[in-house]
């Protein structure tokens, strides 16, 4: 029987119905949670994977179909992209041990399948409707914000300050920087999917440690490091930002690549800087506490935007923390 454990081995696989109920709570705190919800599509793939290496295929496809059925009740192409993203990852891994890859190459494959599994979906949505996912969002939001003046929220707040100069100014500021989003749509999406596949690496090494499936496990987070050669990533993001000004010439498609480039690159070296400190930290025994006001402080001093990302940068030459590398 499928709810059985197919596999006998030293430490005992949890059953069928229990494994697909994890996913389903997973895919469900994606669908109702508001921001965090990612951290549950990060997390959905992790008991297919348990069964995949427990070489229980078949129960990893069953798995996978229950688990995200909740997807079927919006829409069934969203149903089917979210189980092949699940198993994807999930024969992923089994691939990853065989080859013992090192965790940071781990979670570039992972996101390549994320990325992978999400352009299906857009491509069969095309394919079934007949529609241009990107242009009929960009049409609508474009529309919402040229009239956003008309929003009753908007109009409300206009009427209470009761100074209608002053509001089409800010109406006007706001609408430029809503309308440049749009633009920057894919380094931030590219950024979300970075961060939940490390997420899901670092669960799933060790969920999987705990039945003796072992994986090369990401080092402690003050020890986290970056191949120096991403920082021409960041390098040429800055260029093209910079380029079209001096040469004056109309370098839009150029801003708008470097501002792509710098949200991604500028991610992981925010998420470096992070490291770092939290490593300076580590060896000066500093309290959590202490850790987390410090944190909040950069936070409240755009640390997060400015200060930290260089300090992951200037680490990666100096090597601040001593790494061996």
């Amino acid at each position: 029987m499928p709810f059985d454990n197919l596999n006998e081995s030293a430490v005992k696989i949890p059953n069928l119905f229990l494994l697909s109920l994890l996913t389903f709570v997973a895919a469900v705190f994606s669908l109702l949670i508001p921001i965090a919800g990612y951290i549950g599509w990060a997390l959905m793939s992790v008991p297919v994977t348990l069964l995949v290496l427990a070489e229980r295929k078949r129960d990893a496809v069953i798995c996978a179909i229950l688990g995200v059925f909740v997807f079927l009740f919006i829409d069934y192409v969203l149903f089917l992209f979210m189980a092949a993203m699940a198993l994807g990852v999930a024969f992923l891994y089994r691939w990853l041990k065989a080859k013992q890859v090192i965790p940071y190459r781990a979670i570039g494959f992972i996101c390549l399948v994320f990325i992978g599994c999400f352009l299906m979906y857009v491509g069969l949505v095309a394919a079934i409707n007949g529609i241009n996912f990107f242009s009929e969002f960009l049409e609508n939001y474009n529309q919402y914000v040229n009239n956003i003046a008309d929003d009753p929220v908007i109009a409300s707040y206009g009427n209470l300050i009761a100074q209608g100069q002053d509001l089409e100014q800010v109406i006007d500021q706001t609408q430029k920087v809503l309308l440049f989003i749009p633009n920057i749509i894919a380094g931030m999406w590219i950024t979300f999917v970075v961060f939940a596949s490390v997420i899901n690496y670092a669960v799933s090494t060790v969920v999987l440690s705990k039945f003796r499936i072992d994986l090369k496990k990401l080092p402690r987070f003050g020890q986290w490091d970056l191949p120096w050669h991403l920082v021409w990533g960041l390098i040429a993001g800055i260029v093209l930002l910079v380029v079209p000004s001096f040469l004056n010439i109309d370098g839009h498609l150029l801003y708008i690549i470097g501002a792509n480039l710098l949200i991604v690159f500028g991610f992981l070296y925010l998420i470096l800087g992070i490291s770092v400190l939290w490593g300076i930290f580590e060896k000066y025994k500093l309290q959590f506490a202490w850790r987390i006001a410090i944190l909040l402080l950069l936070g409240l001093f755009l640390g997060f935007v400015v200060l930290l990302p260089i300090l992951g940068l200037v680490d990666v030459w100096v090597n601040i923390r001593k790494l061996k590398r």
